[in-house]
């Protein structure tokens, strides 16, 4: 078998690899963002191939729309940057690494010292914006996105599990809270209110909770994970506890 040969048959399960994780963390009933990452190499091995395969051909339509997107990342974060836009700095910083990589990616001809390739060095801002990942994550996710941080403050303040009910929660992130809670929480139903607590994502607590239910707690202050936590009970008890 020769070596093209070798690399086409090794490529062609790829696909299998990808659908493979796919499928099975699909059927699983707590599913989290995670489960999808033995599927990354795969898929990055394909981008490789696909783009190696575009090159080889030396289109130069390619290679300037190449250059183009890199360039116009550039120009992008130039004039973006000073006007503070609302989805962070962060942002703009990964788009102008991605797009200086594209640029030095196309210019393969050009070399530096000892015969490198100017191109060989497209990793470079890759690498810086991993080392500035954290921040970056910190920056464009001011709230932990998971289930994670909501379990601990759940379990911190000692919530019995089957009292517990969520609302205006994505199902991702349901799925990330039963997993690290291990415990199923209900979605709250309001036609059909009943005491306990209730994690929504705002204050409206009062405008989930009809009579004769109301939130005790609606002026608390939203924990670190940005959701906050509602006791609900019965109008008279609150009432009582407020006398109290």
């Amino acid at each position: 078998m020769s070596r093209a040969s070798e690399k086409s048959l090794f490529a062609s399960r790829f696909p299998t690899w990808i659908t493979g994780f796919l499928f099975f963390f699909s059927i699983s009933k707590s599913k989290l963002p995670g489960y999808i990452l033995p599927a990354i190499p795969a898929v990055a091995l394909l981008l490789a191939q696909a783009y190696i395969q575009l090159t080889a051909r030396e289109s130069r339509f390619f290679r300037w729309t190449q250059f183009g997107v890199g360039a116009l990342a550039v120009v992008a974060f130039v004039v973006l940057l000073p006007m503070n836009v609302r989805w962070g700095r962060s942002f703009l910083w990964i788009i102008l690494g991605f797009g200086i990589a594209n640029m030095m990616l196309m210019i393969r001809g050009r070399k530096l010292f000892l015969g490198t390739k100017l191109s060989a060095f497209c990793v470079i801002p890759i690498l810086l914006l991993l080392w500035r990942a954290p921040d970056f994550v910190a920056d464009l996710f001011p709230s932990d996105p998971s289930g994670k941080t909501l379990s601990r403050e759940i379990q911190a303040k000692e919530i019995p599990l089957d009292q517990i009910h969520v609302m205006q929660m994505n199902r991702a992130q349901q799925y990330s809270l039963n997993f690290y809670l291990h415990h199923e929480i209900r979605q709250w139903d309001p036609a059909e209110p009943k005491e306990g607590y209730l994690v929504l994502q705002g204050k409206n607590c009062t405008e989930q909770v009809k009579p004769p239910f109301a939130c005790t707690n609606s002026r608390m202050a939203p924990n670190p994970s940005g959701w906050f936590i509602h006791e609900v009970k019965r109008q008279e008890a609150v009432a009582a506890g407020t006398v109290n």
